[in-house]
């Protein structure tokens, strides 16, 4: 469970009621004995020329009763409350069901106050993971309900039921049993997500190990299923609780996802694609034989490898196991400039990958024609550099060529809940981006590249690609 709504109890009054000072102090002393906020804030507050102001929230629900004026075996419903219109009053130390406060007061105070001070339930949107999957399902405010961030601002309208999804589409079926108490939302409508906890779990512990040995000031992980663009998992930091999104400061980064969001230039996981395109058009093969100098010049820039070494003769296979960056250079001469950035919008990096997330942001490519490109950015290009990626761009393009070549739209809510009918949510194709064979070669030069260049990430009796 990722999201849910849970009752609290807040404490207000209507300042517009008391008839003098005395009366207002009166209530003031009661109740800063019974909510430890004090008697100053709450007179304060009874001088307000408004007809209700919260006082204090989260208040015990046997403290509630009482002020209510209701006995033990009373209830007070939930359709009874009167929505807040203050915002989130300065918080006092937790409140407990003290007994013995209650029976001191009880005998301070001419409890209940009609029409004066009375306690209302209100609805409160938990996020029972904490800062597991913030990123992913942003947040609802308390005090108007609003969403931001993440699957909240994405779905908000279809949660809160002012929209819904075309129930006749295929895939509509009934919510299993054992799911129903999951979701125990006031409108009936809900998500159910692609993400596996267990999974997100491996991958958060995996990053938090990578950032504190790297001294890294964050990073992001994402898991995708090829075949249907289903996020597995993502995760980034550094994170938030979404719980307590009003500790902290409302131009803070911490909100917004990393993984579709930031931008950067991927480096050399981008002659990936550079090769991809390369074989697809027809350009080269896995075994296609250059010649490595350990330098290039281009337009008064000098590239270079690495790790400054020349390698002579050296595949395309070779190229991608060693990293070679002269070497991708060539291919990209093999390529031009006109196949090579004619590719590039197939992949998904001149735009967004259209997830069900908040603020994914644009990638960018620069291309011959614009006013500031040069042939060098040609060169640093076809190794990832001078051009910017979001993580999700960079993941789904790699998971296109696991798909022999199709890429596929990236989401995150695998079935829409409505009233326990479920609409599954279909996988959609973006484009065939390679053609299969390609995928195909590409993957084994990838599955040596591990072999080759990074064994440490090899699993038994598993073909790991990768780059």
């Amino acid at each position: 469970l990722l999201a849910t709504d849970v009752f609290q109890w807040e404490v207000g009054a209507n300042p517009q009621t008391f008839g003098d000072e005395d009366s207002r102090w009166r209530a003031a002393i009661c109740l800063q004995e019974m909510l430890s906020v004090p008697a100053k804030e709450v007179f304060a507050l009874l001088q307000e020329e408004i007809s209700y102001v919260v006082i204090r929230r989260e208040v015990p629900r046997n403290l509630a009763q009482m002020i209510n004026g209701a006995s033990d075996n009373e209830q007070t419903s939930p359709d009874e409350a009167i929505p807040p219109s203050q915002p989130r009053p300065t918080q006092g130390q937790p409140l407990e069901e003290d007994s013995g406060v209650m029976a001191r007061v009880t005998g301070l105070c001419d409890w209940p106050l009609t029409d004066q001070v009375w306690a209302s339930p209100y609805r409160v949107r938990l996020y029972p993971q904490n800062d597991l999957f913030a990123h992913l399902t942003g947040f609802v405010t308390i005090d108007d309900g609003d969403s931001y961030y993440g699957l909240e601002e994405i779905y908000g309208a279809f949660l809160q039921g002012e929209i819904g999804p075309d129930l006749r589409r295929p895939g509509e079926g009934t919510l299993p049993e054992d799911f129903s108490i999951f979701l125990p939302s006031e409108v009936g409508y809900d998500l159910i997500l692609t993400v596996d906890w267990r999974i997100q779990r491996i991958v958060e512990k995996a990053l938090a190990e990578a950032v504190q040995e790297t001294g890294a000031e964050g990073g992001t992980i994402i898991i995708i299923e090829p075949q249907t663009g289903a996020i597995l998992a993502s995760t980034s930091l550094p994170a938030y609780n979404p719980n307590e999104y009003w500790k902290y400061p409302n131009s803070t980064p911490l909100f917004s996802d990393p993984a579709i969001s930031s931008i950067y230039e991927p480096g050399s996981v981008f002659k990936i694609i550079t090769l991809a395109i390369a074989m697809d058009s027809g350009a080269i093969t896995p075994d296609s034989v250059f010649n490595d100098p350990g330098k290039l010049e281009v337009a008064g820039h000098v590239f270079q490898n690495a790790d400054h070494q020349a390698h002579g003769q050296v595949t395309a296979t070779d190229i991608l196991a060693l990293s070679l960056n002269v070497g991708i250079a060539h291919v990209g001469e093999q390529i031009g400039t006109d196949t090579f950035y004619r590719y590039l919008p197939r992949f998904g990096f001149d735009g967004k990958t259209g997830v069900d997330l908040a603020y994914e942001a644009n990638g960018l490519v620069k291309s011959p024609g614009d006013s500031d490109w040069s042939p060098s950015d040609f060169v640093a290009n076809s190794f990832g550099q001078g051009i910017s990626v979001t993580p999700l761009q960079m993941v789904s393009a790699v998971a296109a060529i696991a798909n022999n070549g199709m890429l596929m739209r990236p989401h995150v809510a695998d079935k829409l809940v409505v009233s326990g009918r479920v609409v599954k949510v279909q996988p959609t194709l973006v484009d065939r981006v390679i053609k299969p064979e390609t995928a195909r070669m590409l993957t084994k030069m990838m599955v040596t590249a591990v072999e080759r260049g990074a064994p440490e990430a090899l699993i038994p009796e598993w073909d790991v690609a990768g780059k």
